[in-house]
């Protein structure tokens, strides 16, 4: 699994091929669970849609220098895409709900993916009003942000028991 998400020697990391690597996850972890990687592509699209827009959010939230495309328009603009690709997200989502394979596990993988961004929108709050947090309160914000967020691609985990069931 690590050889497949770690990239390339001699790859610059401005191809977006990192970040993109990153969207095997879930679909690793069907399969090693013994699953039918395919059975994550959904929640594989969803999972890269809702990082991308995380990030973009966190950017703007944190007032970090704004990315080259959306310096000029300003953070409204870039809100307006992250809002897009949080509900472009949603709809890979529910498309779990209509497929044969993968309707079993649609409401609780839906559920999880929910669940978690509340505990993300946590974690960012947290971040904003301790500017200078101690050590711990750092560790635990990281965890309620990213480590929240990277949690969610083991929920291919569980899914060939359930889609064994059905």
């Amino acid at each position: 699994m690590r050889r497949a998400l770690i990239p390339d020697e001699g790859k610059s990391a401005s191809t977006g091929e990192e970040s993109s690597r990153w969207a095997l996850l879930p679909g690793l972890c069907c399969q090693a669970a013994g699953g039918d990687p395919q059975w994550a592509d959904d929640v594989a699209a969803a999972w890269l849609l809702y990082y991308v827009a995380a990030d973009l959010m966190d950017t703007v939230e944190d007032r970090d220098e704004p990315d080259l495309w959306w310096a000029e328009m300003g953070p409204g603009f870039a809100l307006n895409v992250a809002s897009g690709l949080f509900f472009s997200a949603s709809q890979a989502l529910n498309h779990l709900h209509i497929q044969q394979e993968t309707h079993v596990a649609a409401s609780a993988i839906t559920e999880n993916f929910n669940r978690s961004f509340l505990k993300m929108c946590g974690g960012q709050h947290t971040d904003l009003v301790q500017p200078e947090p101690t050590l711990t309160q750092y560790w635990e914000t990281v965890a309620g942000k990213s480590g929240t967020f990277f949690t969610l691609a083991r929920l291919g985990r569980a899914w060939p028991q359930q889609m064994r069931q059905n």
